[in-house]
């Protein structure tokens, strides 16, 4: 997707529309050397081999694979499998039961009678004669006329046959889907079932065999999907799976397409995904080894000991002559289609593809470079705002970034799993992504969060743009055309009188703008889409790309290699020649040329080799940048910081290295350290903002901080400067290990460990290839020798062992239980315990583990050994145990459950949880916290006036102050369950309520003794509420999961549900003194009562973004808030909802109104935004703070607001035109 060329179109663009048909030089800068999927060859001798593939498909050579030639195989259909026995004899079959024969080399080819009209995948002949194929119609096929006659044999399969192999003339094997295995000793007449299940096989899915291969009568091998190879040495009798090192992909790996063996020691075998794996002894291990590509690979042979040759989708053409141990592309350029291009200056051009193709070009488009970016799944779009950031989209709702023009990309999280077709960025924070099952999904960071703007949809959306930050337009099928005029808070569709696919839109203002699709449609509007007109393009291809310079000169391109310009706005459209016969995509225009990529990896370039004496430059260069926005409305809300903790971070993790220096990591890039145990905790400068949950230090000048997406930090001083160490690796990291000041491992998800031999001067990736979960655990005993521990797919767990670090990691032990946690007191001393408290225990490194007598060590997860006897352990739940004798016993050191433990010796240790830090001297039997302040979130209140209230939440934490917040007491300590609703019944301090998650309620009499209500119980199924709702004596309203709606009449013990016709969780509820009210949830949900929740209904809130608070005001006027800003008003009982500009991008979590007219919403970074006119303009005001805030209320007498928030936070603020007390609000004054 194309925005940043406005200065560079007009000289470019519009020269090549006004001279396209004399002036332009077209240029086909690049092409496939095979625009086709290659599925199988065929190498009967080292110099003759022959390649088959999509649309029929066959390319030979003579010359050892030097130079190739097409041959003409009288068919179009894909062509599966291929054989020849010899430099003239081959035979090959495809889709449709299409067999072809040979008997000159290709030069000409034959067809010959089918046997079925199914597909047929597999081929094998030893004389020239007699031939056998299989395919989907489950039945063993063989002719010995040469084709003109075919026998059918019925086999036992209830599934397609992908391969044959004859051995001899007696003995062969079929495979195919389901595990099928057949088995024949009779030529073929008969075949009977194998079985590749062993006894009690745990932890893999059902295969489908690909291929098979016999260097023997009776060792052979399978493979086939899930990255499966199975080995028999006993000809089939049993057959047993082998470790193929197939990496996965979700939660399968990738399937292995074909096999071959040279003699019984060496092999390759080739998977999707781009793999080949390879051994040298038979199986007994198997490595992966570099192709260069991640497209699926397909077909591979031997065709001496050392010579190997691979083929594989989009043309691709490999070679080794090591025995598959390194491999060399043959096929030059490959046929990965390109989606989408982009110039990001006047010279540098970026496109991507199918198969995560990536390439640049640095000269105007003249020479493209492919980019090995990792990435498999298939890119639609790309933008970029300068020269250095930008994005793409695609496949899996992947969303990635760069911030050097392209060189290297990261990954975002995106759009819930589903394709992303399109994407526009109108700066470096604000852009959209669009996509399958109607998603739009909007950032306002950059793309680190993105947020659903949209509710999901049957449309799947191609194309977005927009002209400003408030106005654009999505398009896609089926003929939707969507419009926003608030930057996409919500979206009206737009009448286009037509369901064709629409894949591309360009619109040059406001008003004037096209959009292209399916048949050649081509639609124009002049009032910004309220009427669409149909353009008459005079061509029925399909159209994908349109751009216009301004409303007279625009140009067009499509499937067929379509190319059409006008200079009438449309009004007329003249095809033009564009050089290639391929479908374009997309294109992009510097002030050099215009190129246009497409099907098959295409690139053309079109260049005006003169500039029409008729083209008036200075006109069209008139400025058409749209205006700075206009500044955001701010004012003094007189907002005053009364409490917060004095750490506003979740501590994380916690290292010492004696028992003085120390340091603790926590949410926000928060990290603190001590130099004296604990007695000061000082906070240093991480740099960054994100979660850090790891920190290890191996000195007091030494250490890492590590957090999501690969972020790891550095320091040489202590923590007095952290330098961020360079990784692409983007995963979730779980444990680290530091053996000494060089040798770190970090564990991840994925089955993945980051490892460093240098001090983090470099990071090598570590893929183990033998789990989709997380490595749990590493324990390292030398730089070389190490364990690992992690759940294998399904069922169980394994212990890994490596001898070089980490390169290669092997499966030591299968276990039917996971283990949680490796350790080793000497290099062959060790132990392994699992979740649920089994113990293994090795004396010989690992060699042998032997299963102990369980004791209770359930989910132990960290581990510090501090010498040939003694450890510590933190148990998953927050307790910690001891071993002084080598693991033989646990004994536990706490009562007390905290985040993470660090232990300097036998006695002093140190924990953290929440915003504190706890040390302790005597081995863990007594805590003392070093940070000591209460840090749960605060989301309810109640406040008299401006010295006396009450606030709670989190944990259902109970606070009371009396000196408007100068000291506090608590009333209610921290449990299970969390706050939602405090309530008074008068404006003084008695009969009041507290209503918890759980559905209980608690009632005081004077605001200082609370009481549970007799005889009362949970909420219904006990769910989990998350919001509630009090007002007059007592009656209550709950909302929670799946919809619930919960009345209580009474403050009493008794719940009755009221039906939502909701489904998802309800996060707020509100209800007006008349019976009106709304209660809201996820993805714009809204649900209104107008009878005091007897009846709830949906209504119609226009935008997907999730909604958090609401407030009725009056039984007409009501608003609700939520996601980015987002701010709906309603001013006729929620008919129709409007949103309104509230001047934040942040996260709103709670709305309060004083009248009709005047409200306050609060969110995330300390965001309070006023209205005082119906929310027609809204103005943000000053806070002191940048936390989270969570409720905004105001006292009973009205003279002071109140706002309260994460960390524990209280702010106040004078109420400048105090109105009366009934006045103070419509509803009730809880917040």
């Amino acid at each position: 997707m194309m925005h940043r060329s406005r200065l560079l179109l007009p000289c470019a663009l519009v020269a090549i529309v006004l001279s396209l048909s004399a002036c332009v030089k077209r240029e086909m800068v690049r092409e496939a050397d095979w625009e086709a999927d290659f599925r199988d060859l065929s190498f009967p001798d080292p110099n003759n081999g022959w390649v088959v593939g999509a649309g029929g498909m066959i390319a030979h050579t003579t010359d050892g694979g030097r130079t190739w030639e097409k041959q003409n195989g009288e068919t179009t259909v894909d062509l599966f499998a291929v054989h020849f026995s010899d430099d003239e004899h081959g035979w090959a079959v495809g889709e449709l039961g299409v067999a072809i024969a040979t008997d000159n080399g290709g030069m000409h080819w034959r067809r010959v009678q089918s046997p079925t009209g199914a597909m047929l995948r597999g081929l094998h002949f030893r004389s020239r004669r007699k031939v056998w194929t299989v395919g989907e119609s489950w039945n063993v096929f063989v002719t010995q006329t040469f084709g003109r006659t075919w026998e059918t044999h019925s086999s036992t399969a209830e599934y397609p046959i992908n391969d044959i192999l004859l051995i001899d003339n007696h003995h062969g094997y079929a495979v195919g889907d389901m595990e099928t295995i057949l088995y024949t000793k009779d030529g073929g007449v008969t075949w009977e079932a194998q079985n590749s299940w062993y006894e009690n096989e745990q932890g893999r899915l059902p295969v489908n065999f690909q291929r098979a291969v016999f260097p023997t009568k009776r060792i052979g091998w399978i493979a086939g999907t899930d990255g499966s190879i199975f080995k028999t040495g006993d000809a089939g009798n049993t057959w047993l799976r082998q470790e193929s090192r197939i990496p996965f992909t979700d939660h399968v790996r990738f399937a292995v397409n074909d096999i071959d063996f040279y003699d019984t020691k060496r092999g390759v075998a080739v998977a999707d995904g781009g793999h080949i794996t390879q051994t040298s002894d038979g199986g007994i291990t198997w490595t992966l080894r570099k192709s260069g590509f991640q497209t699926p690979m397909t077909g591979v042979g031997f065709v001496s000991e050392r010579e190997v040759w691979a083929c594989g989708w989009y043309g691709v053409l490999l070679h080794s002559d090591d025995g598959g141990e390194t491999w060399e592309a043959i096929s030059g350029v490959t046929a990965h289609n390109l989606e989408s291009v982009q110039f990001v200056t006047d010279q540098r051009a970026i496109a991507v593809g199918t198969g995560g193709t990536l390439l640049t070009s640095d000269d105007a488009g003249q020479t493209w470079v492919e980019q090995k970016t990792g990435q498999r799944d298939t890119l639609k779009s790309i933008t970029f705002v300068d020269e250095k950031e930008g994005w793409s989209v695609g496949e899996r709702g992947i969303v990635t970034h760069t911030t050097d023009g392209g060189e290297t990309w990261t990954y975002q999280t995106g759009g819930r799993g589903f394709q992303l077709n399109g994407v526009y960025f109108l700066d470096s924070t604000r852009g959209w992504a669009v996509g399958e099952l109607g998603t739009i999904i909007y950032t306002t960071d950059g793309g680190r969060n993105w947020a659903h703007q949209k509710s999901l949809d049957f449309q799947s959306l191609r194309a977005v743009y927009f002209v400003d930050p408030d106005r654009g337009w999505v398009v896609g099928w089926p003929g939707v055309v969507f419009h926003t005029d608030n930057g996409g808070l919500t979206w009206e569709k737009q009448d286009t009188h037509t369901f064709n696919e629409l894949y591309g839109l360009h619109f040059v203002d406001r008003d004037y703008g096209w959009v292209v699709g399916q048949f050649g449609e081509i639609l124009h509007t002049e009032d910004g889409g309220k009427t669409w007109a149909f353009q008459v393009s005079r061509t029925q291809t399909n159209l994908n790309r349109v751009v216009f310079l301004n409303r007279d000169y625009g140009m067009v391109i499509g499937d067929d290699g379509t190319l059409l310009v006008s200079m009438d706005g449309g009004e007329t459209w003249e095809p033009e020649t564009s050089g290639t016969d391929n479908d374009l995509y997309d294109f992009s225009v510097s002030a050099s040329g215009v190129v246009a990529v497409g099907k098959g990896g295409v690139v053309m370039r079109y260049s005006p080799e003169v500039v029409p004496e008729e083209l008036d430059i200075e006109e069209l260069l008139a400025p058409t940048e749209p205006p700075p926005p206009p500044p955001i409305p701010r004012e003094d809300g007189g907002w005053e910081l009364v409490r917060q903790s004095a750490w506003p971070t979740e501590f994380q993790d916690v290292s010492f290295v004696d028992a003085q220096h120390g340091w603790a990591v926590g949410t926000d890039g928060v990290i603190a350290r001590t130099r004296d145990g604990g007695a000061k905790w000082e906070p240093l400068q991480s740099g960054v903002k994100t979660r850090l949950n790891i920190v290890k230090f191996v000195s007091p000048t030494e250490g890492w901080a590590a957090g999501g997406d690969g972020l790891i930090l550095h320091t040489a001083d202590g923590g007095d400067t952290w330098q961020e160490q360079a990784t692409s690796f983007r995963r979730r990291f779980t444990s680290i290990f530091a053996l000494d000041s060089e040798h770190v491992w970090l564990s991840a998800s994925h089955g993945d460990i980051l490892a460093t031999g240098d001090g983090g001067e470099t990071w090598v990736e570590q893929h183990t290839d033998l789990t989709t979960g997380a490595i749990g655990h590493v324990f390292f005993a030398t730089p070389d020798e190490g364990w690992a521990v992690c759940a294998q797919r399904t069922v169980g767990g394994m212990i890994l062992h490596t001898s070089d670090g980490g390169e290669y990691w092997e499966v030591q032990t299968l276990l039917e239980f996971t283990p949680s946690v490796v350790l080793f007191f000497t290099p062959k001393r060790g132990m392994a315990v699992s979740a649920g408290g089994e113990i293994l225990a090795t004396q010989d490194g690992g060699v042998n583990w032997e299963e102990q007598p369980r004791r209770r060590l359930l989910g132990l997860e960290k581990v510090t050994v501090t010498g040939e006897q003694t450890a510590w352990a933190t148990q998953r739940g927050g307790r910690a145990y001891f071993t002084t004798n080598g693991g033989a016993s646990w004994l536990p050191a706490t009562r007390e459950t905290f985040t993470s433990y660090a232990f300097a010796d036998r006695d002093t240790g140190w924990a953290v949880n929440n915003a504190q830090i706890y040390h302790t001297a005597d081995g863990g039997k007594n805590w003392a916290a070093q940070v000591d302040a209460s840090s749960q979130a605060l989301r309810v209140g109640r406040f008299i006036d401006a010295n006396i209230g009450w606030v709670g939440g989190e944990e259902g934490v109970l606070l009371h102050t009396a000196d408007g917040g100068s000291s506090w007491d608590t009333q209610r300590e921290p449990g299970d369950s969390d706050l939602l609703a405090l309530h008074w019944a008068s404006s003084g301090p008695s009969f009041g309520w507290a209503l918890d998650s759980s559905g209980m309620l608690e009632f005081t009499p004077d605001g200082q003794k609370w009481d549970p209500v007799p005889n009362q119980s949970k909420a219904p199924r006990n769910q989990r509420l998350t919001a509630g709702y009090m007002r007059g004596f007592g009656e209550a309203w709950a909302v929670g999961p799946m919809g619930t709606v919960l009345h209580n009449p009474d403050g009493g013990p008794d719940w009755e549900d009221q039906e939502s016709h909701a489904r998802d969780t309800l996060r707020d509820i509100h209800l007006q003194e008349h019976g009106f009210g709304y209660t809201v949830g996820p993805l714009g949900l809204i649900v209104n009562t107008t009878t005091a929740g007897r009846r709830w209904r949906h209504q119609r809130s226009t935008t997907g973004y999730d909604l958090n608070a609401t407030y009725a005001a009056t039984p007409h006027v009501g608003w609700v808030v939520g996601q980015y800003g987002m701010v709906l008003n309603t001013a006729n009982r929620g008919e129709e909802w409007s949103a309104q500009r509230s001047h934040t991008s942040a996260e709103l979590h709670d709305v309060f109104a004083l009248s009709d007219m005047e409200a306050y919403a609060v969110g995330d970074a300390g965001a309070i935004v006023h209205t005082v006119d119906g929310g027609e303009s809204w103005v943000v005001q000053d806070t002191p703070i940048d936390t989270p805030l969570y409720a905004v209320l105001m006292s009973a007498d009205g003279s002071t607001l109140w706002a309260l928030g994460a960390w524990g936070v209280v702010m106040r603020a004078p109420r400048a035109d105090q109105p009366s007390a009934g006045e103070a609000a419509t509803g009730s004054p809880t917040g």
